[in-house]
C-alpha cells in the first residue's frame, strides 16, 4: 500500500519538477532542519521550565517549529518517494514518530525521559535515511 502511494506521488509533476531542480533539495532540507531544531529546543525549554517551575514557552512556538517541521519533510517525501519508502531506516523513523506519540499521551514519570530517548532515535533513523 505504502509503495503504490509512493509511485503515485513520484508520478506527479510537483515530484518531479521538485526532483529536477538544484536548488529544491537542500533549501527544503534547511528548513526541515530549522524545524526540527525550532520544535526540539521548543520541547526542550518547556521540559526544563517545568522541571524548574519556571513559565513555558508559548504553544505557538512548539506549533511554528512542527508545521515547518512537517511540511518540509513531506515536501522530502514528495521529491524521493521510492527511495524513502524502501529504506529500512525511514520505517524505524516512522515507528519512532509512532512512538513517540503515544509515549506523549502517557501519564508516567518515564514520559520525559521516553520521549527524549524516542527523539533522539528519531534523529538518528532521519540520518540514516540519507546513509542507508
Amino acid at each position: 500500500m505504502l509503495l503504490s502511494l509512493a509511485q503515485r506521488i513520484q508520478a506527479t509533476e510537483l515530484s518531479a519538477w521538485l526532483a529536477g531542480s538544484t536548488w529544491a533539495y537542500p533549501l527544503i532540507g534547511a528548513l526541515h532542519v530549522l524545524g526540527v531544531a525550532w520544535f526540539g529546543g521548543g520541547v526542550l525549554l518547556s521540559i526544563l521550565c517545568r522541571l524548574g517551575r519556571e513559565a513555558r514557552p508559548r504553544a505557538g512556538f512548539l506549533w511554528t517549529g512542527a508545521i515547518v517541521m512537517l511540511v518540509s519533510g513531506a515536501s522530502l517525501f514528495v521529491i524521493e518517494p521510492l527511495r524513502c519508502v524502501t529504506s529500512d531506516a525511514f520505517g524505524v523513523k516512522l515507528l519512532l514518530l509512532v512512538a513517540l506519540v503515544a509515549a506523549h499521551r502517557a501519564r508516567t514519570k518515564v514520559r520525559v525521559p521516553l520521549t527524549l530517548t524516542l527523539w533522539v532515535g528519531v534523529f538518528l533513523a532521519a540520518r540514516g535515511i540519507a546513509f542507508f
